[in-house]
């Protein structure tokens, strides 16, 4: 039996994803993350810089949504590390230990920084990666790490998904948060 197992479930997404999934009738949902979801839902401790100790299996469907963002406080010095220290060590450590324990199937979710400006528009797959600031980087960084996974064999999706110019976004919060959730939403 598949077990989803989320790292960032206590996120808005991560949040978000869980009700999706329990709504579809979903069991075995386990949250890997350092702060407890509000869910009454399986938690596992784990830091993704530090060792990662939980017991993958062969059919789990790991969903990696963890990353540290802009959202957060922000070092001054050594902003590069801060972010990879999660982003790209963190998601590197995650595969190597889900590749060792025989889970091969990951849902990568990276982000459309990882193109820079655009070159032109509609972005499309093969638009070129020249990564905005710390955090565009590191997920670049991570997606080339992942891609080097799938030629050992893991099955990695990589999602970018694209947020809109910051001058279309509705100042009420929570209400961008609503219509991100149901653009977000599992089919």
């Amino acid at each position: 039996m598949s077990r989803y197992v989320i790292t960032g479930g206590s996120g808005f997404l991560g949040t978000e994803l869980i009700k999706q999934l329990q709504y579809r009738g979903e069991q075995s949902i386990i949250v890997l993350d350092i702060v407890k979801p509000k869910e009454k839902i399986a938690f596992h401790h784990t830091d993704l810089a530090s060792t990662i100790d939980f017991i993958f299996t062969e059919d789990d469907i790991l969903i990696h949504l963890a990353a540290r963002q802009y959202h957060e406080k922000i070092p001054c010095k050594n902003r590069q590390a801060f972010f990879e220290d999660v982003n790209t060590v963190g998601t590197e450590k995650l595969l190597e230990k889900s590749f060792h324990d025989g889970c091969h199937n990951m849902l990568f979710f990276s982000t459309d920084m990882v193109y820079g400006k655009p070159q032109y528009l509609p972005i499309k797959e093969d638009h070129p990666l020249l990564p905005f600031g710390y955090y565009g980087k590191s997920k670049k960084l991570a997606e080339d790490i992942c891609r080097k996974y799938r030629t050992r064999g893991y099955n990695i999706t990589i999602f970018r998904p694209r947020l809109p110019p910051y001058w279309q976004w509705n100042t009420d919060f929570q209400t961008k948060n609503t219509i991100w959730a149901q653009r977000i939403h599992l089919q």
